[in-house]
């Protein structure tokens, strides 16, 4: 087994073992807060979206709530079982990972969500990632991915992202930066220890002026 794949097990590892501390707290942040500075990069009218990394679902039930239909990717078992549980008409649950989705046949997506992720995917995983997201997006649909700066927690390691490389992959892959909103995170341990966010709207079929 390579780095690549041990890294991967071993964030999944450490979310697994994690799980039942985080579940609550997970669902306990308000999406309105959370999605704010970024609300405009969302689709306005009812599409069918492709959340990857979904987690517990919160973020896939606030987008079910606004009328989308929502595909929740989840690898880890206890947080795909706690979104499950909670059984929100508009969402279907996969156990699918980055960055293959090899379980993940749907295609024609009109917008894709990624939050919390990238920061634990290698530059190799980010750079097979983005085409294969690319690939099952409809011309001219919208994705928000937020990258994460600053240090993990024992356990969930995470890597440095480097902002230009972000948008290099991504114009190879045919998508193209619409917007860029920077913010502070808002957990309070995350911003004591210097945690902060850079959300890119993106878009398939643009050309990028990079």
């Amino acid at each position: 087994m390579g780095d690549v794949e041990e890294f991967g097990l071993k964030v999944r590892a450490g979310y697994a073992n994690a799980a039942d501390n985080l579940i609550a707290p997970y669902d306990a942040i308000d999406c309105d807060h959370l999605f704010a500075p970024v609300r405009h990069m969302f689709p306005a009218s009812p599409t069918h979206i492709i959340d990857i990394g979904a987690g517990t679902g919160r973020d896939a039930r606030w987008l079910a709530s606004l009328g989308h239909r929502v595909t929740a990717i989840e690898p880890v078992d206890a947080f795909r079982a706690a979104g499950q549980a909670r059984r929100c008409d508009g969402v279907d649950w996969i156990d699918d990972c980055l960055p293959d989705l090899a379980k993940t046949t749907a295609t024609g997506f009109g917008f894709c969500l990624i939050n919390g992720v990238w920061q634990h995917l290698t530059d190799p995983e980010r750079a097979i990632a983005l085409p294969r997201i690319a690939s099952m997006l409809a011309p001219s649909a919208g994705m928000v991915l937020s990258l994460r700066h600053g240090p993990g927690v024992q356990g969930r390691p995470v890597l440095p992202i480097s902002l230009d490389r972000t948008l290099s992959t991504a114009a190879k892959a045919g998508m193209a930066l619409r917007d860029r909103v920077d913010t502070q995170s808002i957990q309070p341990g995350n911003q004591r220890a210097g945690v902060t966010w850079t959300w890119l709207s993106l878009e398939t079929g643009l050309t990028c002026d990079r």
